[in-house]
């Protein structure tokens, strides 16, 4: 009968780890007035999700230099749709901030001075569209960057783009060697903007252009 009990007890104590790996875990703690507490939660998987009261702070860490790793890849952080989420760090009364706001879908950030590459050269990726050859003409690009083409004896060249208004500076560049134009101005529209060459050229022409907001 003992050593029944006993297998019994031991069978028990095995299957305690298994069932608390196969559930999440939860610490929660109210919150003054609101009945939704503050919380933080362990999936079986071992993704954690921490929730503070409103108004209040997740901190990590305590050590000035201390260090947070992401990982290698795949990390990211989700902010739901119609929300906002901000990070930022004060050092000695200058502080850095990312702001993402997903009702407006914007990102913004903020700082005193912002050193991109301090260990080497940085490489920007801009979503674009770069319009083939032997297409010319205006051209609707709803793009920060992209390129048109003109064909040959033309002078001028409307793109319309969503992201563009009266205030818009926009640079633009020829990218081919013609003998008898070149960028000559950018004028900035409502929803449009105009590529003005020197002369017409002498033959099709690609010409690159970036908008500043």
């Amino acid at each position: 009968m003992k050593a029944s009990l006993l297998t019994i007890a031991l069978l028990i104590i095995s299957a305690i780890p298994a069932f608390a790996q196969s559930r999440t875990n939860r610490i929660f703690r109210p919150c003054p007035s609101t009945t939704t507490p503050a919380s933080v939660s362990i999936s079986s998987a071992g993704a954690i999700t921490l929730t503070p009261c409103s108004g209040q702070t997740v901190t990590i860490g305590s050590s000035s230099e201390g260090l947070i790793s992401l990982g290698t890849f795949n990390n990211y952080i989700d902010v739901p749709s119609g929300d906002t989420f901000q990070i930022g760090a004060i050092i000695g009364g200058i502080g850095a901030a990312l702001f993402v706001d997903r009702l407006n879908n914007s990102l913004a950030m903020s700082a005193t001075t912002m050193d991109w590459a301090p260990n080497g050269p940085i490489t920007w990726k801009l979503r674009r569209t770069v319009t083939t050859g032997g297409t010319t003409g205006n051209r609707t690009i709803n793009f920060l960057n992209g390129t048109v083409n003109f064909a040959a004896a033309a002078t001028s060249l409307t793109v319309t783009n969503s992201t563009v208004d009266t205030s818009s500076i926009i640079l633009a560049t020829a990218r081919t060697n013609d003998s008898t134009c070149s960028v000559k101005n950018v004028v900035a529209g409502a929803g449009s903007f105009v590529i003005n060459m020197t002369a017409g050229c002498t033959a099709e022409t690609s010409v690159g252009f970036l908008v500043l907001n």
